[in-house]
């Protein structure tokens, strides 16, 4: 069972959607910008999760940190788009994007524990 799950980042919270292969959102929640609390959020979810980031400030420690977690994590970089915008939106964009391979301009994150090797030299 596919899950594709769109995610706006933000400082203090992160909007996230959620869809099944058919295209339908299950669910939409706001989940502080925490890794705990995002890995456990992704952690209650079944089946094989797909995970799309905008390109952002944040998007390389997600990545490194939300990607043994997911089948899948694409950073996309988003083109400018005149109109109306909410996270929420946002959000479902991202996960419908992912979910049908729409995903244009594709940046590559490097997941292999640069923040994790700074954490540790921090600890000594």
């Amino acid at each position: 069972m596919e899950r594709y799950i769109g995610c706006d980042v933000h400082a203090a919270s992160c909007t996230l959607s959620l869809r099944n292969a058919a295209g339908k959102r299950l669910r939409r929640d706001v989940v502080e910008t925490n890794g705990e609390a995002l890995i456990s959020y992704l952690q209650g979810l079944t089946g094989n999760l797909h995970l799309c980031l905008e390109e952002g400030e944040w998007s390389q420690w997600l990545a490194e940190i939300l990607s043994p977690h997911v089948a899948e994590l694409v950073v996309w970089q988003p083109e400018w788009k005149p109109g109306s915008k909410s996270d929420a939106i946002d959000a479902d964009e991202l996960s419908e994007r992912i979910r049908t391979g729409e995903l244009g301009r594709v940046v590559f994150k490097d997941c292999r524990g640069q923040f994790t090797a700074l954490r540790e030299l921090a600890r000594v």
